[in-house]
């Protein structure tokens, strides 16, 4: 099967194995990012802006397919653009940047409403998704594996290639200790838990 379709990406996408997941995050973005990287700089953004909007729309599109109930109604390569091109308008909303004529550059594609809830991130969810991106992609994985997959830390330890389960109790005893580090020295947070 030919590595771009889209059911050889969602099958990725919805691997247990996090280097199938990972091939397809990795696919995804040699096949989508200049396209998204094009819209976000032509409207107002930067190439730092396209690559936190880029994985800000691959999280929730990870999120959407994992969901059994989930089905591509369009190519995922449009899909994924609308996803990623209401993030961006969002983001403009929110910092009140207004564009008198937006230039496109894909085939937007009707969104659902679960895509649109998905986007609407409370400024909780964001300075921690801030936060987490700050820890590196194995805390990250591991911590989404234990707290989002509800694995075990034996199956965590298997699908991350860790030694043992206490190798992997370790690491994220470390993993939430830097989470805690972020949050502690975090301005928003500071003053939430003021």
């Amino acid at each position: 099967m030919p590595m771009n379709t889209d059911e050889e990406f969602l099958r990725l996408l919805r691997s247990e194995e996090a280097r199938e997941m990972e091939k397809g995050m990795k696919k995804l973005y040699q096949s989508y990012f200049q396209n998204i990287s094009n819209f976000i700089t032509q409207n107002s953004g930067s190439l730092e802006d396209a690559e936190d909007v880029f994985q800000e729309g691959i999280l929730v599109l990870f999120n959407q397919v994992k969901d059994q109930n989930f089905v591509l109604t369009s190519k995922l390569k449009n899909y994924f653009y609308s996803i990623c091109r209401y993030a961006w308008l969002n983001k403009l909303k929110q910092s009140g940047i207004r564009i008198e004529e937006l230039k496109d550059f894909g085939e937007p594609t009707q969104m659902d409403d679960l895509a649109f809830k998905n986007m609407e991130l409370s400024e909780e969810k964001k300075a921690m998704l801030e936060l987490l991106q700050q820890l590196g992609e194995d805390c990250q994985q591991l911590l989404l594996h234990y707290y989002y997959d509800r694995f075990n830390l034996k199956e965590i330890a298997v699908r991350m290639d860790y030694a043992s389960d206490e190798v992997v109790e370790n690491k994220k005893a470390k993993c939430l200790k830097q989470l805690k580090q972020g949050i502690d020295t975090s301005s928003f947070f500071k003053k939430i838990f003021k």
